[in-house]
């Protein structure tokens, strides 16, 4: 039973959005900035927050966010609050713009 998990802690919902942002919308991104949420998933939720943090480099994007499944895709990862009131499930597409 050593060096085994025994217990695992997680939150219950998520915290934070990680949103993808391309060439032409990262320079104009900075934490701090007020940006709106919507979401439209089991039903449709829209909200105010904020840009938490905002990814020096550029990653690959999710396979599920390609708008081509043949090619990959990228952008640079921006991370956004959930605000209290919104509840989202774990993998719940949300968009994020601006206010």
């Amino acid at each position: 039973m050593a060096g085994q998990t025994v217990v695992a802690i997680a939150q219950p919902q998520p915290t934070e959005i990680v949103a993808y942002a391309d060439d032409r919308q990262a320079p104009e991104l900075s934490p701090g900035l007020p940006v709106k949420l919507t979401a439209t998933g089991r039903r449709r939720q829209v909200a105010l927050s904020e840009i938490v943090a905002v990814a020096p480099t550029v990653q690959r994007l999710p396979e599920a966010l390609w708008l081509d499944p043949r090619l990959p895709e990228w952008g640079r990862p921006v991370l956004v609050r959930i605000p209290p009131g919104m509840t989202l499930r774990v993998g719940e597409r949300v968009t994020v713009g601006n206010r």
